[in-house]
């Protein structure tokens, strides 16, 4: 029998202002703190209605409006220590806003999901696996706020992070995942210091291995308990070019001109209730012995070791990553 509509929701506000220095905090959480409007939360929200997720973050100062033209709308971190000058470090632009969370349903190390998919060449399950969340992974709902050198754009994205050394944030940029189309919105009112972004939690992506081509992942349902809530941001660097290179120009590259060029992505703030950690040494957690390892499609056979549905990371006591915030609603 289907379940009843339900809505859950999760809000929390934080007024530390306790951003970090993206060049002089070296894994250190209570040195090197800085200003930066543009990233350090003042509160957040995420909240269910049906099989939508919103995640809402509003900062201490005004986020640049999509489309704007004007490289200087992002107000980022501010240099302290011996290298401050008062005044924003130049090359960070724009950053990420993201609220991560645990579903404890979905995220548990178990084949027994509904698959995502069927292979389409073997006819058996391409599973939707998720690792224990217990073991420091997550699930989240972002937007990422970027100037690439002519204006302003926003990247709503779902994605999921990996505590291990050879993990970190992956996303799916669901406004360009044609299978994602009409399943997610965003909205900033102009000149405001709030975003948010909402996202269906069936997430469709495009796999020509899939039967019908598209391979399901599940993010979140009605019913499901949800853990750990944390707002997280981030401050991206990026150096606006003074001359664009004309990519255009070249024969069949196909490519338009690079206008700013950058990367390097810098962890600004999070929540004050304890739902993530900067650690001092390492990654949060690392896989076991008793962890799942690749069966290529079921072509070779399971971890012995393995036991469904526990946790089996190594976690590092002092690693970065998330943590159990004690936020919990049902989904």
């Amino acid at each position: 029998m289907a379940l009843p509509a339900h809505a859950g929701t999760v809000s929390v506000s934080d007024s530390s202002g306790d951003t970090l220095d993206p060049i002089l905090t070296q894994n250190s959480e209570t040195t090197f703190h800085t200003s930066a409007p543009g990233a350090d939360i003042s509160s957040y929200s995420l909240t269910s209605s049906g099989r939508n997720l919103t995640a809402s973050i509003t900062v201490a100062g005004a986020i640049p409006n999509e489309g704007s033209t004007d490289p200087t709308a992002y107000r980022g971190p501010i240099a302290t220590g011996v290298v401050s000058s008062g005044q924003e470090y130049p090359t960070f632009v724009g950053g990420s806003f993201l609220v991560a969370y645990a579903d404890t349903n979905k995220e548990k190390n178990t084949y027994n999901l509904t698959p995502g998919c069927t292979n389409a060449a073997t006819g058996k399950p391409i599973y939707d696996f998720q690792e224990h969340w217990a073991d420091g992974y997550r699930d989240y709902i972002g937007i990422e706020v970027t100037f690439d050198g002519t204006k302003w754009n926003y990247t709503p994205e779902i994605g999921r992070y990996d505590p291990t050394a050879s993990g970190g944030f992956t996303f799916v940029d669901v406004a360009s995942e044609p299978a994602m189309a009409g399943k997610f919105s965003y909205s900033h009112a102009a000149g405001s210091n709030a975003i948010s972004v909402t996202i269906n939690t069936d997430v469709t992506t495009s796999d020509p291995t899939c039967v019908g081509g598209i391979y399901h992942s599940d993010w979140g349902n009605t019913g499901d308990t949800i853990k750990a809530v944390t707002a997280f941001t981030t401050t991206d660097q990026v150096v606006v070019l003074p001359v664009a290179i004309p990519l255009s120009q070249v024969p069949l590259a196909d490519q338009s001109d690079i206008q700013a060029i950058g990367g390097f992505i810098y962890t600004e703030d999070w929540a004050n209730n304890s739902g993530y950690d900067l650690g001092t040494a390492g990654p949060g957690s690392q896989t076991g012995p008793t962890c799942p390892t690749p069966t290529f499609g079921g072509t070779l056979p399971r971890n012995p070791l393995f036991v469904d549905g526990q946790p089996c990371n190594i976690i590092n006591p002092v690693g970065g990553g998330f943590r159990d915030s004690g936020t919990t609603f049902v989904f």
